[in-house]
């Protein structure tokens, strides 16, 4: 039998998942998997997990969790170089990597696909700053990009990706533009911007479109940054985001490439940190490039 390791967070989403653990066990068994459970800790490392990864020869390993849980996982997977295929069963709040994927949120759905043994490789990005940290779907900095880890657990079971919105909202008021240099191998721009997002996949936060250009298995990663637009023209530019027709937006900069260095131009800021597949990430400066095709993960 084929042996998995099976890496679960019993908090993400709206705590189901758990509920659904020995049928999920049962299922993984009757495609010939035998199934090495670890469950996750709050603010705890998950070395843990891969304990007996030197004694025993995995053939794969599956994150049932959200975006921030698969990225825990990836990053342990790339310290202890392990070369096997992801699985993903989409358990969190927004799962922005399974939309981008097609993976399928009922449980048999994602099932499927690993049953399938469909094996895609993708990009994996990489940033460097304060601190140096992989990402598989987003690094995201300015407004709304905390909102992930930012709202509170019980809130985000209770509404799902409305609680997202909700806390958001509580931003816009309040937040000030940021002074940015965005340095790609093509390009240098200066700008005023509100967010900035540096897209692997294409979805962040539950609004799928975000980066509706992104490829994530081409070797480049796709910046999308939103201007210093006024209060009264947010609206209308936040329903082009939600219909995928914001690229071509005057307020919107959209560029590709395999290597972006984002500074702040305001020394005066100096609390100004990113976000990371939902996870807090490093201050800026950082700088982010990409690993073609990197990663395997079970693909629909």
């Amino acid at each position: 039998m084929k042996l998995l390791k099976l890496i679960y967070n019993p908090v993400s989403g709206n705590e189901d998942f758990t509920e659904s653990l020995d049928y999920c066990i049962q299922r993984l068994q009757s495609l010939g998997y035998l199934v090495s459970l670890y469950r996750t800790e709050k603010n705890q490392e998950l070395t843990k997990a891969f304990f007996d990864i030197e004694k025993l020869n995995y053939d794969g390993v599956i994150t049932a969790g959200g975006d921030g849980t698969i990225n825990k996982v990836i990053n342990l997977m790339k310290r202890y170089n392990l070369d096997m295929p992801l699985g993903i069963i989409p358990a969190g709040t927004s799962n922005d990597l399974a939309v981008h994927l097609t993976i399928p949120y009922n449980l048999d759905g994602a099932l499927d696909v690993i049953a399938k043994d469909n094996i895609k490789a993708v990009d994996l990005g990489e940033i460097k700053g304060d601190r140096e940290k992989f990402f598989i779907n987003v690094c995201a900095g300015g407004l709304f990009a905390n909102v992930a880890h930012q709202t509170d657990r019980r809130f985000k079971n209770a509404f799902g990706k409305l609680a997202y919105y909700l806390n958001g909202l509580t931003e816009i008021s309040t937040f000030e533009a940021v002074p940015l240099e965005i340095t790609t191998c093509e390009t240098v721009i200066k700008e005023e911007v509100l967010l900035f997002l540096i897209f692997n996949g294409s979805s962040a936060g539950g609004f799928n479109n975000l980066g509706k250009a992104a490829k994530i298995d081409d070797g480049l990663l796709d910046l999308i940054a939103v201007k210093n637009v006024s209060f009264n023209k947010l609206p209308a530019l936040l329903v082009k985001i939600l219909q995928g027709s914001h690229i071509q937006d005057e307020n919107i900069i959209h560029c590709k490439s395999d290597y972006i260095k984002v500074e702040l131009l305001d020394d005066s800021i100096d609390d100004f940190r990113v976000d990371i597949d939902g996870e807090e990430g490093p201050l800026l400066p950082i700088e982010a490039c990409v690993h073609f095709q990197e990663i395997k993960i079970f693909t629909p």
